[in-house]
């Protein structure tokens, strides 16, 4: 019984503070915008990025990660690594559909590198590498990197000790995937937007 309710508080902490919509309140504060209904459409900090500026951008991409990190830190410290992944996992869902919002959230990059920085950070090393090479060095696309990055993540994590880690890495990846369906499309195209050149040529 004593598990079953620390396994509660590790869900309903991850989801309710996964589910805070930085993005969404940034553009609100500072530039009096609804930020879904400007660039992408997106509460996240590529967006905010896009529409704000790099300084928000980074704003929302800390604030993002951080709402991820903490969650696990702070069940892991006082519990163990199970309510981590819970509260983690339960983050991811709280940023894909906040409830503060009607269920319209972000693609779960910030928060999912928030989560596997803590959870499992040798792979989350790799996964950034592979983000940093695909998205801003080969391609310019962050959708490109992010989602080159989730699936090497899910790869590198099968490699560890923790299946349960591996399990929830896999289930993010494919989640983040669906979330970038019209992101691939873009980049099928060539019209997908870049961080600096405008559009494919």
């Amino acid at each position: 019984m004593k598990y079953f309710f620390i396994y509660i508080l590790a869900i309903c902490f991850g989801y309710l503070l996964g589910s805070i919509p930085f993005g969404y309140i940034i553009a609100r504060k500072k530039l009096g915008i609804d930020i879904r209904e400007h660039g992408s459409g997106n509460i996240g900090a590529t967006n905010i990025w896009r529409v704000a500026g790099k300084k928000y951008g980074a704003i929302c991409f800390a604030l993002d990660f951080l709402k991820g990190f903490v969650p696990v830190i702070i069940l892991i410290y006082f519990y163990f690594e199970r309510a981590g992944i819970a509260a983690g996992a339960s983050a991811v869902i709280g940023h894909f559909f906040p409830v503060w919002i009607k269920g319209k959230g972000g693609k779960g990059i910030a928060t999912g590198a928030g989560i596997f920085s803590a959870l499992a950070p040798i792979p989350f090393l790799f996964a950034l590498l592979t983000f940093a090479v695909v998205g801003p060095l080969a391609t310019r696309t962050i959708s490109a990197g992010a989602i080159t990055g989730a699936v090497v993540l899910a790869f590198m994590c099968w490699l560890s000790p923790s299946k349960d880690i591996a399990v929830v890495s896999t289930i993010l990846a494919g989640m983040i995937i669906y979330k970038h369906r019209s992101n691939i499309k873009r980049l099928y195209d060539g019209t997908e937007s870049k961080i600096w050149g405008g559009l494919e040529q």
